[in-house]
């Protein structure tokens, strides 16, 4: 089954960094910064996400992985569309991190439209061995991808099928690509560290054509590294 066929099948693929996408040192992209100047997103359970001013200052770095890697390519051919790297967040999870709920990034309630449509597209580079303990992302298989046009009905419906969840494990600069559509959370870590940059991608030219003309924007950084 090659990664296409693996993303129709749940809207989630694993890509293991060197073989799926050129290998390059993850280090340009690890947290330099000190620890004391991290900031705690209490509205995502308490993890720890670089600053705003580290990201400006070091934005640069992040464009080059996404461009010297080729994995914007691959995650093309897998979508079969265009699509433009946007945003990103730096996160590192630790003791203090909490439970994430079950949600989606983008869904309907009683027909109005929460978050972005289309749906963005996660990609996220880890930075540290992750699996479940550590904090890992789990998501429901497609079997279990039922939708409904209530967030309420949809967390209720979520939780009872909680146990059918599948937990991917990452190597040290391996990827995981989902789309914003497709139920995840993350449980509490269990006394081990993760880090992982989560970048945000667009299908949409029209919604990418602002963050192009912006000269400080991933994405103008990105196209001028490629």
């Amino acid at each position: 089954m090659n990664k296409k066929q693996e993303f129709m099948q749940n809207k989630f693929v694993y890509l293991k960094s060197g073989v799926d996408f050129r290998l390059i040192d993850v280090d340009l992209i690890k947290y330099k910064g000190p620890t004391d100047k991290l900031v705690r997103d209490k509205k995502d359970k308490g993890m720890l996400k670089a600053s705003k001013i580290y990201i400006n200052k070091h934005i640069d770095n992040y464009a080059t992985f996404l461009a010297s890697s080729e994995i914007i390519s691959v995650c093309e051919s897998i979508y079969e569309t265009k699509l433009f790297p946007l945003k990103f967040m730096h996160t590192i999870s630790d003791n203090k991190t909490g439970t994430l709920a079950w949600h989606r990034d983008s869904y309907t309630h009683r027909g109005i439209q929460i978050g972005a449509k289309p749906a963005p597209i996660k990609l996220g580079i880890y930075l540290t061995y992750t699996n479940k303990l550590s904090g890992g992302t789990a998501f429901l298989p497609k079997k279990y991808q039922k939708t409904f046009d209530n967030k309420y009905i949809d967390y209720l419906y979520m939780l009872l099928y909680s146990s059918k969840a599948f937990y991917p494990e990452f190597n040290v600069g391996d990827a995981g690509l989902w789309d914003g559509t497709v139920p995840h959370h993350r449980i509490k870590s269990k006394g081990k560290n993760r880090e992982a940059v989560i970048f945000s991608l667009s299908r949409s030219p029209e919604f990418a054509k602002n963050y192009l003309n912006d000269s400080d924007s991933l994405l103008s950084r990105y196209m001028k590294a490629i």
